[in-house]
């Protein structure tokens, strides 16, 4: 599965990676250099992945978390 993370700045100077496939914030870090540690060692969680299938929030979602299986 292919994983793409999107990074967020915070109003205290930290970032935070979302992964754009189960929708969890994995990591905060004070430099966004030290997020890729985590990406790395992330792996979505297959029942989170089941209920965005199953219960988009949005339009489209749904589809994605299904193409991003495989």
């Amino acid at each position: 599965m292919r994983q793409i993370f999107s990074h967020r700045s915070n109003r205290d100077g930290s970032y935070d990676s979302i992964c754009t496939v189960c929708l969890v914030a994995i990591a905060t870090a004070s430099a966004e250099s030290g997020l890729a540690r985590h990406e790395r060692n992330h792996a979505c969680d297959p029942i989170r992945l089941y209920q965005l299938s199953e219960y988009p929030r949005l339009p489209g979602l749904a589809n994605s978390v299904l193409s991003a299986k495989q």
